[in-house]
C-alpha cells in the first residue's frame, strides 16, 4: 500500500512540475525572454531541460526521502552487493556445516540405534547369566551336597579296605584251590568221555505223532507212554552193546520237569499234527543217567504215494564192476538230501531218512549192470510219508544208450 500511496504522488507531482514548465516555457516564448543572452527559442529548450530535470530531481529526492531502500538503492548498491556476496557465501558455508551436521546427526542416530540395540542385547545376555549363575548356583549346591556324601562313603571305603584285603586275599586262595580242583575235574571228565558211550546227543530214543487239537491231559498221557518206551529201548540197547548183567542204574532215564509240562502245554496249543521226539540231551556213558530232551516238529505229509521224488541220468561205461552200485548209492545220498530239504526229519546218528528192502536194491543193482551209456535212476514214494518218515521208495531203472 505504501508503494501504491508513493507512485501516485510521484505522477501527481511530475505531472504538476510537467504543467508549470510548459507554461512557464510558453510565457518564455510568447515574451519572447531571453536568459544568459539565449535567443527566446533556446532559452525556451533551456526551460523545458531545467523543467525535466526538476522533475526528476524532485522525483529521486521524493523516494528517497520516502523509503529507505530507494536509498540504498541510489546510495549503498555495492555495498549491498557486498553484504550479498558475504551473505552468499555465508549461506554456502552454513549449507555445507547443514549437510555435515545432518551426517553427523544420522551417524549419530546410527549410531544411536545400534547402542539401543546393544543395550537389548546387553539386556537378554545379562538375563541369561542371571538365570545360568542361578543354575550354576543350585549346581555348586548340589556338587557340595554331592561332595559331602562322597567324603563320606571315601572315609567308609577307606575303613572297609583293610577287610576287602583280607578278603581278597582269602579270595585268592580259594581261586587257586578251585583251579586245582577245576583241572582235576576236567580230566576225570576227559577220561570219562573217552570211556563207554552208550547213547550219542541226539540219539532218538522214541518218537510219537500228535493230532492237532488233542488236550493237555492226552498230551501227558502221550508223553508219559513215550518215556516208557524210550526206557524199553534204553534196556535193549544197553543189552545189544554192553557184554554184562545190566542194572537198572545203567538206564535210569528222566527229563526236566518243568520242560515235560511246556512241552505238552506247547503241544495242546498247536493247530497242526506234531511230531514228538524225545532225544538224548548229550552223549551218556554206561552207568550215568540219561538225560532227555523234547524235540517238536510241525507235521505233514511231503510224498504221497507213487510220487517223484528224484529222477537223475548217469553215464555207465561198465568197466567197473563197482560202477553201478557207486552210482546207485550216490543217487541215494542226493534223494536223501531231496528228500531233508522238503521238510522230512533224519536220524540225527546216520542222517538217513529212506528206506528200501534188500531185495529191490539188489536188483535195482542188477539192472544197473546190465546197461551201457546212460541210463535213467527214478525213485518213487512207496506210500505216504510225513515229515517223521521213513519215506520208503520204489526204484526204476529206464533204458539206455550208447
Amino acid at each position: 500500500m505504501y508503494g501504491v500511496m508513493l507512485i501516485i504522488v510521484l505522477i501527481i507531482t511530475g505531472g504538476a512540475i510537467a504543467y508549470i514548465g510548459d507554461h512557464l516555457g510558453t510565457k518564455v516564448g510568447k515574451k519572447r525572454l531571453s536568459i544568459f543572452g539565449l535567443r527566446p527559442k533556446h532559452t525556451s529548450i533551456l526551460v523545458t531541460i531545467i523543467t525535466g530535470i526538476c522533475i526528476t530531481t524532485l522525483t529521486l529526492g521524493v523516494m528517497a526521502a520516502a523509503s529507505e531502500n530507494v536509498r540504498t538503492a541510489l546510495f549503498g548498491m555495492e555495498k549491498l552487493n557486498r553484504e550479498m556476496d558475504a551473505a552468499r557465501l555465508q549461506l554456502a558455508d552454513a549449507s555445507a556445516e547443514l549437510a555435515k551436521s545432518k551426517a553427523e546427526q544420522q551417524a549419530a542416530d546410527a549410531a544411536l540405534d545400534k547402542a539401543k540395540n546393544d543395550l537389548v542385547k546387553l539386556e537378554n545376555n545379562n538375563r541369561q547369566l542371571s538365570r545360568r549363575a542361578k543354575e550354576l548356583q543350585d549346581g555348586n549346591l548340589h556338587l557340595e551336597k554331592a561332595n559331602e556324601e562322597l567324603t563320606l562313603r571315601y572315609e567308609e571305603l577307606l575303613a572297609s579296605q583293610d577287610e576287602l584285603k583280607r578278603g581278597n586275599e582269602k579270595l585268592l586262595a580259594e581261586n587257586s584251590e578251585l583251579e586245582v580242583r577245576n583241572q582235576e575235574l576236567k580230566d576225570s571228565i576227559q577220561i570219562m568221555r573217552e570211556g563207554d558211550i552208550c547213547f550219542r546227543a541226539g540219539e532218538v530214543l522214541a518218537s510219537a505223532r500228535i493230532k492237532a487239537g488233542s488236550s493237555v491231559s492226552s498230551v501227558n498221557e502221550t508223553l508219559a507212554q513215550m518215556t516208557k518206551e524210550a526206557q524199553e529201548y534204553a534196556y535193549q540197547h544197553l543189552l545189544q552193546r554192553v557184554n554184562s548183567e545190566i542194572k537198572p542204574e545203567d538206564y535210569q532215564l528222566w527229563i526236566f520237569r518243568p520242560e515235560f509240562d511246556e512241552a505238552a502245554k506247547t503241544i495242546s496249543e498247536r493247530n497242526s499234527d506234531v511230531i514228538v521226539r524225545m532225544v538224548a540231551a548229550g552223549n551218556m556213558l554206561r552207568g550215568e543217567g540219561i538225560r532227555m530232551t523234547i524235540v517238536i516238529y510241525d507235521n505233514h505229509i511231503v510224498y504221497h504215494d507213487n510220487d517223484e521224488i528224484l529222477s537223475k541220468s548217469v553215464f555207465l561205461s561198465g568197466s567197473n564192476g563197482r560202477e553201478s552200485e557207486n552210482a546207485l548209492i550216490a543217487f541215494l545220498k542226493e534223494l536223501n538230501q531231496t528228500a531233508v530239504s522238503k521238510g522230512m526229519i533224519a536220524d540225527p546218528l546216520n542222517g538217513s531218512v529212506g528206506v528200501i528192502a534188500g531185495e529191490q536194491l539188489f536188483a535195482a543193482i542188477q539192472s544197473l549192470e546190465q546197461l551201457k551209456g546212460t541210463a535213467l535212476i527214478s525213485a518213487f514214494a512207496n506210500g505216504d510219508a510225513d515229515v517223521l518218515g521213513p519215506l520208503r521208495l520204489k526204484i526204476k531203472i529206464s533204458g539206455a544208450g550208447n
